[in-house]
């Protein structure tokens, strides 16, 4: 089961990598002791709230038009402690996270049987974090300044494009 080559860590033993790393208590181990996997406990458990709208509009017999938003809102209430795997940029314990998740749709009915489609869509962090500071050319702090959160917009990420949170999508539907 295991795969890769075998290395030594910081407490001196040999290690073999698997394809993830297991905590203590979600090891499974073989009848012989050794680790063949792990079991991993529901830790994004909890409560999901959402809150959604959406319209859409027929420009005429062959054009449609459509929008959505949701606001999603998750309650975790389980989490595994703090361990040597937690990042010391992580904010361990219960918590909550909160979505928007926006979608603007285009449909275009070519014949009775054909139909054409583009969307755009967009799922991620109702709010950014801004820290407000003033900084020079070179993005050294000049003067310090309380931070505050601002709301992404929620059809479109603009801000931080290499995270993905954003899409394209296009479509060819016939019926018969």
């Amino acid at each position: 089961m295991a795969d890769g080559r075998s290395f030594i860590d910081r407490n001196g033993q040999t290690v073999v990598p698997q394809n993830q790393i297991c905590r203590a208590e979600e090891r499974l181990l073989s009848g012989g002791g050794e680790v063949t996997g792990c079991a991993v406990p529901g830790i994004n458990g909890g409560v999901t709230l959402s809150t959604s709208v959406g319209l859409s509009y027929k420009v005429n017999d062959k054009l449609g038009l459509a929008v959505g938003l949701a606001l999603i809102n998750n309650f975790k209430d389980y989490t595994i402690g703090d361990d040597q795997f937690t990042s010391p940029y992580a904010d361990p314990g219960v918590g909550r996270s909160d979505l928007t998740s926006g979608s603007l749709s285009l449909s275009y009915r070519y014949s009775k049987k054909v139909r054409l489609g583009m969307a755009m869509s967009s799922s991620q962090p109702a709010l950014f974090w801004s820290s407000n500071d003033i900084v020079d050319k070179n993005g050294g702090i000049i003067t310090a300044q309380p931070g505050s959160w601002y709301p992404n917009f929620p059809w479109w990420d603009f801000r931080t494009a290499a995270n993905n949170y954003s899409s394209f999508s296009g479509s060819v539907s016939y019926s018969f």
